[in-house]
């Protein structure tokens, strides 16, 4: 009988338990548009919001929280939770303030990195998704989740960069795509090595930017935003956003764009095709882990627009390359087996399709866009070579 009481007890403390899911969509609660890169978090769940601000987490928590930096924090229970959430921006002061004393400012964040950011090697995981548009419509989608090892966060004088920094273990990989154009072109995908080592750089040089602080109304953030001073080609600007409380750098941003005088931008040449980058965009977020309280890159994306020209018909084509990287559970120590490169293309990387895994999956929820693009790919209704592993 004490057997059966105890697989009574047993059972019905599970049932107490219930699982919680949801799917939904985050608004700016003025402007109503899409708010993508929110992380949306629960006790042991992690998932963020895509580019049309929709999410979907499964857990057995009774709360979730929705954090986006520059907006207020909001949680609710899971019995409050509506299908549209809203967040509220967190306000700025109206008008920045010219920063004069750049040495003093680049002191206090240089000093900061050193007790703030991980400088020794950890593993974590990673979702990374990869997207292409060619003169603006979607031909290429890859997803790819497992782990990543990594030499440090951050590079300084005693740490140097080389290509044995990174190491990666891929569990899981969807994709579909454009192999080549109608014009013979095959735009390259950058490798692990070089998409990390991209969001490693967050320098702005002093000397070549105009420097401008406007604080929050919070009082705990202060935003340093930076443009180029002389931008006959290229223009440059973006922003920090400095935590007060420890110097740390919570934000990075920079975009790069060819200015109107963009024939002085010359072109790279490979046999009939000219190609040259117009933009180059970089955001990168850093949080700090709740046990180690070190930061840790929690999310970054990073984008390029490409012209090309086919010198034989003088045709033109744009290219945009997105990718978007989510970083979870820092300093984890799980088995780690490398198996695959971190200096090759990663378009060309190889992994079986598990339709189980990315049936339930929910790091990062496809758009309406890429459903659609993936149910035509499938379906064969495109002009070029596609190459998948969804078969």
């Amino acid at each position: 009988m004490k057997s059966s009481t105890l697989l009574i007890v047993l059972f019905f403390g599970y049932l107490g338990f219930s699982q919680n899911q949801k799917l939904g969509v985050i608004l700016d609660q003025q402007t109503k548009q899409p708010l993508e890169f929110v992380n949306i978090y629960t006790t042991g769940d992690y998932t963020l919001s895509n580019a049309d601000g929709r999410y979907f987490i499964n857990s057995y928590a009774d709360s979730i929280q929705f954090k986006l930096l520059g907006y207020e924090i909001k949680k609710l229970s899971f019995a409050q939770l509506k299908d549209t959430v809203y967040l509220k921006n967190q306000a700025l002061e109206l008008e920045g303030v010219t920063v004069s004393n750049l040495k003093t400012m680049f002191q206090k964040i240089r000093d900061s990195i050193k007790v703030n950011y991980q400088f020794k090697p950890y593993q974590e995981n990673f979702f990374l998704r990869a997207t292409l548009r060619r003169n603006g419509k979607l031909v290429r989608i890859q997803d790819m989740q497992g782990n990543l090892w990594r030499k440090t966060l951050l590079y300084n004088k005693e740490i140097q960069l080389t290509t044995k920094d990174y190491q990666v273990q891929l569990n899981h990989m969807r994709k579909v795509g454009m192999v080549k154009d109608t014009s013979n072109i095959y735009f390259i995908f950058p490798t692990f090595y070089g998409i990390l080592t991209n969001f490693a750089r967050i320098k702005a040089v002093e000397k070549a930017h105009n420097f401008k602080k406007i604080p929050f109304e919070s009082g705990d953030r202060l935003r340093y935003e930076y443009a180029s001073k002389n931008a006959d080609t290229t223009k440059t600007e973006g922003h920090y956003i400095i935590n007060l409380k420890n110097n740390a750098i919570e934000k990075f941003q920079l975009k790069q764009t060819i200015t109107k005088n963009q024939n002085k931008a010359p072109y790279s040449t490979d046999n009939w095709l000219k190609y040259k980058t117009l933009e180059h965009f970089v955001e990168v977020y850093f949080e700090p882990d709740t046990n180690t309280h070190l930061y840790t890159l929690k999310k970054a994306k990073q984008r390029q627009i490409v012209e090309c020209i086919d010198t034989r018909t003088d045709t033109k084509t744009l290219f945009e390359a997105e990718f978007i990287l989510s970083n979870y559970n820092p300093f984890n120590t799980k088995k780690f087996k490398k198996n695959v490169s971190a200096t090759r293309d990663i378009f060309k990387l190889k992994k079986n399709y598990d339709a189980a895994f990315w049936k339930n999956q929910e790091y990062l929820l496809l758009t309406k866009e890429m459903e659609i693009f993936i149910m035509n790919m499938q379906a064969k209704a495109v002009e070029f070579k596609v190459k998948t592993n969804l078969d």
